[in-house]
Order: C-alpha cells, then sequence, then structure tokens
C-alpha cells in the first residue's frame, strides 16, 4: 500500500478545480540505514496545487486531460470496473495482462474500505503526472497520501498507470514526498534553497530525450561539482574529502582496521568489520587494493553529501559518498544499494563522468 501510500512561481490559474501549476524544485532525498538526508541537489518538476473542495467527485467538463484521467480512474476503482479501468490504463505501460489483473484486484479491494478526503497535490515530469489524493480508512481519521500515476501520451491523453513505473524521477518525487520534509509529512514542505539552485554548475537530465513520453515536461537535476584538482570555491572541500580517502587507504594499508572503520558511518562500520573478520586473506587483499587504487578526480557538492568520482588503473569508475558530520566527513552506503545508485553510479551522470572533460556536456552555460 506505499506505493499507493519559497520559490513558487505561479505560471498558470486554471478556474475548472481552483487548481495552481508552479515550477519548483525539489531537494534531492538521500536514503541511508538510519534516516533520509535531505541535499542541496534539486530536481526541478511541475507542481499543481489544488483547492479544497471535492473537485474529483464533480462531473462537470472544462477540466484538463489529467483531471478527466484522474477522475475516470477512481469512478472506475469505486465501481470494481476491470474492463474500464483497462481501458484506462496507458496501452505501452499499462496493460501487461497479468501485472494488470493483480494490481487491479488490489485496488479494488482497497477503494472498497478507503475514501479520499483530498487532492492537493500532483506533479508533472518526464512525461508522467502523479497525483498525491489523501486517503482515509472508514470510520478512522488518520489520513495517508498516497500515488495514482499517469503518462502523457503524444495525442496528449493520459492512461493510468496501474502498477508502480520504473521511472527513476517517479522514485526520487516519491522519495521527497514521503520525507519528513515533504508534503506527506508537513504542512510547509521543504523545497530547495535559492542559492542552491544559483550556485549549481551542472543541469543533468535523468530520463534520456530518446524515450518519446518524457519529451512532456522533462525534469532536470542542478548539481554543484567540480574536478578535485580545483582552485575554484570547492576547493577546500575536495581538499578534506582527498585527505580523508587518504587517511582510509593508509589504515588499510596498516591493516588497522578500528581506525579505518572511523571514517565510515554506523551501519557501514558495523558490516565492514563483520566482513573483514570472517573474509580470508585473499579476499581482504582484493578490498584494500580496489580502495587503495583508486584515483579522485571529480567532486559533486550535494551538501551535506559528497559524491566523489575515482577512476582505477584500468580505467573503471567508482563512486564513494561521503556526508559531512562534525567537521569531518563519514562514507555512507558503502554496504547497501539505493536509489542514489541510479542516479550517480548508473545512466547519465556516470557516463557524463568518464567524458576527456568530466561532465561538460551538462555544464551550465
Amino acid at each position: 500500500m506505499a506505493w499507493l501510500f519559497s520559490m513558487l512561481s505561479i505560471v498558470g490559474v486554471r478556474a475548472a478545480v481552483a487548481q495552481t501549476s508552479s515550477v519548483v524544485q525539489l531537494p534531492l532525498t538521500f536514503p541511508t540505514v538510519l534516516e533520509p538526508i535531505r541535499t542541496s541537489a534539486c530536481l526541478q518538476v511541475t507542481e499543481r496545487r489544488y483547492g479544497a473542495s471535492a473537485w474529483w467527485e464533480n462531473p462537470k467538463g472544462g477540466d484538463e486531460p489529467a483531471e478527466r484521467a484522474f477522475k475516470a480512474v477512481v469512478a472506475a476503482l469505486k465501481h470494481k470496473d476491470r474492463d474500464g479501468l483497462w481501458k484506462l490504463s496507458d496501452p505501452e505501460s499499462g496493460r501487461d495482462a497479468k501485472q494488470f489483473d493483480q494490481q487491479a484486484g488490489f485496488l479494488f479491494q482497497q477503494f472498497q474500505v478507503l475514501e479520499i478526503t483530498a487532492v492537493p497535490w500532483a506533479y508533472e515530469f518526464d512525461g508522467l503526472v502523479v497525483f498525491y489524493p489523501r486517503f482515509r480508512m472508514q470510520g478512522q481519521t488518520q489520513t495517508m497520501s498516497a500515488s495514482l500515476a499517469f503518462a502523457h501520451s503524444q495525442d496528449g491523453s493520459f492512461g493510468f498507470l496501474p502498477y508502480r513505473t520504473k521511472r527513476l524521477t517517479f522514485g526520487l518525487v516519491e522519495d521527497w514526498f514521503h520525507a519528513p520534509w515533504g508534503p506527506d509529512k508537513t504542512d510547509h514542505p521543504s523545497y530547495c534553497f535559492d542559492a542552491d539552485v544559483r550556485r549549481s554548475t551542472y543541469r543533468v537530465p535523468l530520463v534520456s530525450s530518446d524515450e518519446p513520453q518524457a519529451s512532456w515536461h522533462p525534469s532536470a537535476l542542478s548539481l554543484r561539482g567540480a574536478p578535485m584538482d580545483t582552485r575554484g570555491p570547492l576547493a577546500d572541500l575536495a581538499a578534506q574529502v582527498k585527505t580523508v580517502l587518504e587517511q582510509m587507504k593508509a589504515s588499510l594499508g596498516r591493516d588497522t582496521m578500528d581506525e579505518f572503520i572511523r571514517h565510515m558511518d554506523a551501519d557501514g562500520a558495523k558490516r565492514t568489520r563483520q566482513w573483514y573478520d570472517s573474509a580470508t586473506a585473499a579476499d581482504r587483499d582484493i578490498y584494500k587494493r580496489r580502495l587503495s587504487d583508486q584515483r579522485p578526480f571529480f567532486l559533486l557538492d550535494a551538501s551535506p553529501l559528497v559524491i566523489l568520482y575515482s577512476k582505477t588503473p584500468d580505467g573503471a569508475l567508482e563512486v564513494m559518498y561521503f556526508i559531512s558530520s562534525h567537521n569531518d566527513f563519514l562514507w555512507t552506503n558503502s554496504t547497501h544499494i539505493t536509489v542514489a545508485d541510479k542516479v550517480f553510479k548508473d545512466g547519465s551522470l556516470a557516463k557524463a563522468a568518464l567524458l576527456e572533460k568530466p561532465f561538460s556536456e551538462f555544464a551550465v552555460k
């Protein structure tokens, strides 16, 4: 059920459902074992805000295609209309028969015991519009937010996505929305500071432009970065992170693990210690060599997160995350994979890191 479950510049007002539409910058949420971290990296999307009226129950016309699609899907779910929901689902991404029937059955059950109390938010990005209705269990007062996503078609219509889309930016918006500083948890959600956007040096599309649907309201991730040998504003940060990495290499070389894991977050330190104590000498040597061979060449500053890019002698790309903590930096997420890896270790950013001039194709002109 979890998936189901200022810098606002108004660019349009639509009276039919009392909607305002604004371009906003969402702070990228970096997940860790202990807690999510709000970073200064900024994802640009379009935000829709709706009034308090139950507009989704109003059968009158005049709505935009996205709102009409939302109303029709809610009606089909309430009436357990399988054929109607199939027709409303996106032909390309929402009609896998097996997945559809499984998810439709689940949704029909949920809509028999849940009621929508408000639909205050929706977000447009990369060929999607994602509504966030608030639900209440019948007979209860507590509410919860959940997403209903729709794919934009080239003819201007919207198709329902009955099962969770794998689009990367959907996961990033979800993480922000449900974070402690997002609309699901607070009446005053946190957006990026103006200064974070102004000082960014790179704007990165995370969804390929080759995907035809993604050209509608494309998102962009704003980042600040520099080579490790920079003499600019990030020189001190680069020097600090490089010093920490050299200290880690030195402690590994001396085989002083207690000293080494002091540079890691609590989860990473615990897991690495457990693995190291049970590992063979050969596996330990591979681990040491993998770290000692890294040659850092670039960093991205997403305070308090630092993303460090290094190369090995064979040209392979290595990425490490550091979190600033008490005037020091801790290597974090060293032992588990999160959605952040799809942002920084794969896709467009990983390819751009290996250019002759790293990230040059995304540089802000």
